[in-house]
């Protein structure tokens, strides 16, 4: 099927080393679901709450700005599988 997935810089992925280190596979797990959708969703399509991979619900104030404060950086990078939009940080679910 298709995704939507919010796929983080890898400065973001720097800035979060530390932390994603001291992780459980299972809890890496977690937050990888947590960056996506079981739908496709274009820029336009985000508004409002989702309910991610993971089970958790992502909140989502537009035009830009995710959980954790994260906001998209490039949207709509349209895949076969679905859509990537790039964000400005890791997200963590609570809890994990």
């Amino acid at each position: 099927g298709q995704v939507t997935l919010f796929a983080p810089t890898n400065a973001a992925f720097m800035a979060a080393a530390t932390t994603l280190a001291t992780l459980s596979p299972a809890q890496v797990r977690s937050v990888l679901a947590y960056h996506a959708l079981a739908r496709r969703l274009l820029s336009t399509q985000l508004g409002g709450d989702r309910t991610t991979l993971q089970g958790s619900v992502l909140p989502f104030t537009p035009p830009a700005t995710l959980d954790d404060g994260a906001t998209v950086i490039r949207a709509d990078i349209v895949t076969l599988t679905g859509v990537v939009h790039i964000i400005s940080a890791v997200m963590t679910p609570t809890p994990l």
